[in-house]
């Protein structure tokens, strides 16, 4: 069951009032009414006598026990808008407008939530099965790869001063090719 309060055309921006709708929506009544107080926001006293006029409709009108209640909407709508001018220099008229709201509250009772409820017991997934690596034995330990002392090291001496090599990338190059065929084959072989 759910009870309401409303406020229409109260003179206050519907931003303003949001940013404190927004403190204590999906509180319990009485936290929210410690919020409203400590809050220092002009909507706060509003918001807080409308609280505390839902409270009083869910408790006379729908009998709910007014320490089970819980803000379960809060929301504020923009009302009519009235439009001054602010006279400026040189004949100008700057316009003023001064914004209102309809802020509605809708408290309900609190349901028993599932840390009210006892909790059940479950079994963690290592104690129902074994672990896949116990199973398999002791991990086996990959040899470390190592590149062949060609690759690692200048083809001659021309590369190791800067210069171009001369034609002696072919050959470095299918001296790599065959040194990671080899350690492709020792690997398959274990």
């Amino acid at each position: 069951m759910e009870a309401k309060a409303h406020l229409r055309y109260v003179r206050i921006t519907p931003r303003k009032a949001r940013l404190v709708l927004g403190l204590i929506r999906g509180k319990e009544v009485g936290e929210a009414i410690s919020i409203l107080r400590h809050t220092p926001r002009a909507a706060s006293p509003i918001i807080e006598k409308l609280l505390n006029s839902a409270i009083a409709n869910a408790e006379h009108n729908y009998n709910m026990n007014p320490e089970k209640l819980v803000i379960s909407q809060a929301y504020a709508n923009e009302g009519p808008t009235m439009k001054r001018i602010q006279p400026r220099a040189h004949g100008r008229a700057f316009p003023i407008l001064k914004r209102t709201s309809h802020i509605t509250l809708v408290v309900k009772e609190k349901e028993e939530t599932e840390e009210t409820k006892p909790a059940k017991t479950k079994r963690a997934k290592s104690e129902t099965r074994k672990p896949e690596a116990a199973a398999a034995g002791p991990a086996k330990a990959e040899p470390a790869k190592t590149e062949p002392a060609e690759a690692q090291a200048p083809a001659n001496a021309e590369t190791a001063a800067g210069a171009e090599p001369a034609a002696n990338t072919e050959a470095t190059a299918s001296a790599e090719s065959s040194a990671n065929a080899e350690s492709a084959k020792d690997e398959t072989a274990k």
